[in-house]
């Protein structure tokens, strides 16, 4: 009977705990969005130019994080911070949906920009009278800049010939939404997980010939709240935990050489354990120490070429989500200067490809945002809401058996796409400068005909047998577009994604084989090129898994933040044609003079 009203009185005393922490976390949220609509609400009534349009339309998101950064190096701490961020956007539009002062760019125009660098700080306190002036310093700013852009655009669409992107509406209307979740905080213990790093970084002060090592964990909670002016209030959470494990090094003839793994998890105790992470660190350094002495690819070489595992993920990563160049609507600006002109970028988007086939026939793509989970892995693409306010559908198919059907969209109209289907993506980053992109959230691509692994290479072989070559190439890792690298490399410039008239060339190929044709021998190779990645190599697909692969990952947005997103795709894909030749530098470093102290030991 003792023990159990010691458990009752237990779980009492828990139920109360998380009663007053909710009811902190509610009031919290009641203040901040209170702030917010009263606030929009008055300058929705007053904000007045004479002679300039009204404001029709605007919107008011606030980002409250807490960030812990960890970076250690050969088993010591070399960074170990936290911060609390909030951050404030004010979008801000006159005129009226079909023309306002969006989709326009001009020389002779003020900023539009609103964040905190521009209107003062928001304050951490659940200040409501705090806020409201922060956000009323924002929002006065941004109207005039506003209303001064708007004449310059009306007056610049007066002296052009009116483009199709001008023809459309500048703002697709969206239903009003209600959307509140609570905030999901958590205790980072620091001591833990600095102790956690140092031990993966100290695996790397076995391998001296490697010559720069970092182990970087990143924990980011926080939660978005969105309100506007038609209606919407939004508070979402917004969590993730990270690991990013770069080395680097040089060959015997001085080119660089690096290597990466990451895992990206919603929450901290999702992340793998330390065990399996300093085998997977002993692993890297192992075969980046070995990678030194590998032949150097000199050839040329134009044939099939096979991507497995973290590289097939990337590679449709990378080739199909990277702004104009994939699946992402987009919309070529009007822009002028006194004399006035159009402004358009180049015609490489898949607007123009709409119901036509740009894969494979046997391949679709389906945006699967409501999925939670897969493979008991959780995915950090899911989400309901997007940073507009637009509930996203949990399945939207982007490409069926090969024919294209829709872009992923914002509320900015594109040619093809003329209404938000909620990819207005929330991007992770430092805290001080959280804002959103268009960008993916949970992608499945699937086969109606994938083979067995043993099969697609045996479609590899044959199809370089068939050109009359001696050898076929596999690629199973690429840098990812957000490594960490940017902030701690200290040689090798961080490989982009860019996009072309050709197509999108990839990140740095990391790991490449080339494959005999005669016996299926295998030989790493480095220095490796791969080319773009045309329409047409998309088109020509020769195989791809009937084993799937699971990852998350960040899809950059700039130098600093990433896009939360999960990909479900074939484990193989094989590309029945790409280049790859030699990598073209304008110079090799030489290699160290004096060895690694680590080597004298």
């Amino acid at each position: 009977m003792k023990k159990i009203t010691i458990w009752t009185l237990i779980y009492t005393v828990l139920c109360g705990f998380f009663a007053v922490s909710g009811a902190i976390a509610d009031e919290s949220r009641d203040i901040i969005m209170s702030a917010m609509r009263d606030e929009m609400a008055r300058n929705m009534e007053r904000l007045r130019l004479e002679s300039m349009e009204d404001p029709f339309f605007i919107s008011y998101t606030i980002y409250d994080v807490k960030t812990t950064e960890i970076v250690a190096s050969l088993g010591s701490i070399i960074r170990s911070s936290s911060d609390r961020n909030r951050n404030h956007n004010v979008r801000l539009m006159v005129g009226d949906y079909e023309l306002n002062d969006e989709n326009f760019r001009s020389m002779g125009s003020s900023s539009r920009s609103s964040m905190v660098g521009n209107s003062g700080g928001l304050p951490l306190e659940d200040d409501y009278e705090g806020i409201r002036r922060a956000l009323w310093t924002a929002t006065d700013n941004t109207y005039k800049s506003a209303a001064e852009l708007f004449e310059l655009k009306k007056a610049a669409l007066e002296q052009q010939t009116i483009s199709e992107e001008a023809k459309l509406d500048d703002l697709s209307r969206a239903t009003a939404e209600i959307h509140i979740e609570d905030a999901q905080w958590y205790d980072i213990d620091t001591t833990e997980w600095e102790n956690t790093a140092k031990e993966i970084s100290s695996v790397f002060a076995d391998y001296p010939e490697l010559y720069a090592s970092y182990v970087r964990l990143f924990f980011y909670q926080g939660i978005m709240y969105m309100v506007n002016s038609e209606g919407s209030e939004v508070a979402t959470p917004l969590t993730m935990a990270l690991i990013q494990v770069n080395a680097y090094t040089q060959a015997e003839d001085g080119e660089p050489l690096n290597d990466h793994f990451s895992f990206y998890r919603k929450l901290p105790d999702e992340l793998p354990d330390r065990k399996a992470l300093i085998s997977e660190a002993k692993s890297m350094a192992e075969w980046l120490s070995e990678f030194r002495t590998a032949p150097v690819f000199d050839d040329s070489y134009f044939g099939p070429v096979l991507f497995e595992g973290q590289a097939a993920v990337e590679f449709f990563s990378q080739r199909l989500f990277n702004g104009r160049n994939g699946l992402i609507a987009s919309r070529d600006q009007l822009s002028g200067d006194s004399r006035g002109f159009s402004y358009r970028q180049d015609d490489t988007t898949l607007d123009d490809r709409m119901d036509r086939r740009i894969l494979s026939r046997d391949l679709s793509i389906n945006a699967l945002n409501g999925l939670k989970s897969y493979n008991g892995l959780g995915l950090v693409g899911s989400y309901a809401i997007d940073a507009e306010g637009v509930k996203t559908p949990k399945q939207l198919t982007l490409v069926e058996n090969g024919i294209l059907k829709t872009l992923l969209s914002n509320r900015t109209p594109s040619r093809k796409v003329r209404y938000s289907n909620g990819h207005q993506r929330s991007a992770i980053g430092s805290g001080y400068w959280t804002t959103s992109a268009v960008g993916p959230g949970v992608i499945s691509i699937e086969s109606d005909s994938g083979k067995s692994r043993e099969k697609v290479k045996e479609e590899l072989l044959r199809l370089a047998r068939e050109e009359g070559l001696d050898y076929a190439i596999i690629v199973r890792k690429l840098k990812p577009r957000n490594n960490g690298s940017q902030y701690y490399d200290p040689m090798v410039r961080l490989a982009s994604t860019f996009g072309s008239r050709d197509g999108v060339t990839l990140n740095q190929a990391l790991r490449v084989y080339r494959v005999s044709v005669e016996d299926g021998s295998e030989e790493a190779v480095r220095s490796a090129d791969l080319k773009a990645v045309s329409l047409s190599a998309l088109r020509h697909i020769a195989a791809v898994s009937e084993e799937r692969i699971v990852k998350n990952t960040l899809t950059t947005t700039n130098w600093s933040s990433g896009i939360p997103a999960s990909f479900i795709v074939p484990e193989q894909v094989l590309l029945e044609e790409l280049e790859v030749k030699k990598v073209k530098r304008d110079f090799t470093p030489k290699l160290p003079i004096a060895a690694s102290p680590l080597a004298e030991k």
